[in-house]
C-alpha cells in the first residue's frame, strides 16, 4: 500500500484505477493525467518507480483540488447558501433535495423525520 494524499492507494490496481480512489478525481480524470505522463493503462501501481510517482504528485497538486480542500470547499460553499437565505440553503438545512428533485415519491425518509 502507498499513501498518497493520505490516502492508502491499492498496489494491484491500474494506476488510473488506483488514482480514482482520491476523493475529487474520477476515471475520466484519471486516465487524462495517467495519459498526459506517459503512463499506459496497464501498469499497475506497483510498478511505478519513484520518479514517476512524483511527476503524478506533482501534477495532482498543481491542476486538481482534492481530498480535504475540496471538502472544505463544498462545505464552505453550502454554509454560504444558507448564510445568504436562498432557496437552496433553506432545502439543506431541512435536508431535503435542492436540485429539483422529485420529493412525492423520494426523499420519504426525509420527510416523515420532519413531521
Amino acid at each position: 500500500m502507498i499513501s498518497l494524499f493520505g490516502i492508502n492507494i491499492s498496489n494491484s490496481k491500474p494506476c488510473y484505477i488506483a488514482i480514482s480512489q482520491l476523493y475529487g478525481l474520477g476515471h475520466y480524470q484519471s486516465k487524462y493525467i495517467c495519459n498526459s505522463l506517459g503512463l499506459g493503462s496497464d501498469l499497475t501501481f506497483d510498478s511505478l518507480n519513484k520518479n514517476d510517482i512524483l511527476l503524478l504528485v506533482k501534477k495532482i497538486q498543481n491542476n486538481y483540488i482534492i481530498e480535504g480542500n475540496l471538502r472544505k470547499k463544498i462545505k464552505n460553499n453550502i454554509q454560504k447558501l444558507i448564510r445568504i437565505n436562498s432557496y437552496k440553503g433553506f432545502r439543506h438545512t431541512l435536508k431535503l433535495p435542492c436540485n429539483g428533485q422529485r420529493t412525492k415519491t423520494n426523499a420519504r425518509t426525509t420527510k416523515k423525520r420532519m413531521i
